[in-house]
């Protein structure tokens, strides 16, 4: 006797499709990527973060700055309107939602000091790389890598918002926008593709920026700027528009946190380092020594080379990107016997420097005694210090 037994026909992959599979946002991303480098890159092996100070703790200056070019929060460069109608400086992320709940306790702000109408109008924060950080994302080239920014941005004005990424010497830039709601938390990614003929350096350099503008006015946008995909600087068309509003209220603020750049299409949760690593890669670019502490010992021991000169040399934290410039105030040369003595000026010697040790000559008006060892220090006051600066 035979048996026939049939089946009903089935579609294999419909059936496959068809069950619940708890793998998540993460593991489907996992199940499409396309090579085992993308799925390195999701598993978040390594270092994956590019930023330094993505997170704004590390804050040495310890003031805000207001004016038309430099830097406040380590790291983040704030250029301007020379008008100098705001001020940037670290804030506390006090929200229990949005940043904070991810960990975050900090961020910059740049806050509307003075409004303004004016079609030269602008402020931005941006974040330079060197090349010996930026070769390493491999953008520069055909069937290079993608990378991906992510951040988190609350502004007191909501609208259509716009920021960009750009190379220091081929010319050519991304720039993509954003939507928020006043005064809310919104996490922001961004994936952008390879540019093939970007030139990126492979030394210590400017070879990249990201760049968060706060407003820009009537002389930088054009409404056929161009959005999401590779193209050459034109600076008179950073972008379509910006909320007019933002510069014409008192207050007005933009903060930002959480910024993270990393290779590869798909955002990953923020790489928190911890503060001692996270001050170290800073003090690359900016090391301060001393404020907060009356009296307080700012450099190894040196000598008087005359009766108004002493020489002193301070040992860097860390190597530092080139060779610094100097910055001080408010401070003495003493012989821990003598009364101290206040300088008059500074300036570091033209021999003998390198990025690990410097080499400064402190200037007083008389006094000194020739060959006298001689350290310097904070005058009476908490605002005494010495300042090396080799940022980009």
């Amino acid at each position: 006797m035979t048996v026939i037994v049939t089946q009903p026909t089935i579609n294999v992959r419909e059936k496959l499709n068809e069950l619940d599979k708890p793998t998540g946002i993460a593991g489907e991303a996992m199940l499409r990527a396309e090579t085992p480098q993308e799925q390195f890159q999701l598993i978040g092996a390594g270092r994956r973060n590019m930023i330094i100070n993505g997170a704004m703790e590390i804050y040495q200056r310890n003031t805000a700055f207001s004016g038309s070019s430099g830097y406040s929060l380590d790291r983040w460069k704030v250029q301007q309107d020379a008008g100098v109608d705001t001020t940037c400086s670290q804030v506390d992320v006090s929200s229990g939602t949005g940043p904070y709940a991810k960990g975050h306790r900090k961020a910059l702000q740049i806050a509307v000091t003075n409004t303004s109408t004016a079609s030269t109008f602008y402020a931005q924060a941006g974040y330079y790389m060197e090349g010996f950080d930026a070769s390493k994302m491999g953008i520069n080239a055909s069937g290079g890598n993608h990378i991906t920014l992510s951040f988190w941005v609350k502004n007191s004005v909501g609208g259509q918002y716009y920021a960009f990424v750009d190379d220091a010497k081929s010319g050519f830039r991304y720039t993509f926008g954003y939507t928020v709601e006043a005064n809310v938390w919104e996490y922001v990614t961004v994936t952008i593709p390879p540019k093939d003929g970007m030139v990126i350096d492979n030394d210590n350099s400017i070879e990249f920026r990201i760049v968060f503008p706060a407003y820009y006015a009537a002389d930088f946008t054009a409404a056929d700027a161009v959005l999401n995909q590779w193209h050459s600087h034109n600076g008179a068309k950073f972008t379509p528009d910006f909320p007019t509003q933002w510069s014409n209220v008192s207050g007005a603020t933009l903060q930002i946190t959480g910024i993270q750049l990393e290779v590869g299409k798909v955002a990953t949760p923020f790489e928190h380092r911890s503060y001692g690593e996270e001050l170290a890669l800073c003090q690359r670019y900016y090391q301060k020594f001393g404020g907060g502490v009356s009296y307080g010992t700012l450099s190894n021991f040196g000598s008087a080379k005359n009766t108004t000169v002493v020489t002193a040399t301070t040992s860097l934290f860390v190597p530092m990107r080139d060779t610094p410039a100097l910055f001080t105030n408010d401070i003495q040369v003493s012989d821990g016997v003598n009364s101290a003595i206040d300088c008059t000026s500074t300036a570091v010697s033209a021999n003998n420097n390198n990025n690990s040790l410097a080499h400064v000559e402190y200037s007083v008006s008389s006094g000194l005694t020739q060959y006298r060892p001689y350290y310097v220090r904070s005058s009476n006051n908490t605002s005494g210090y010495i300042a090396f600066d080799a940022e980009l």
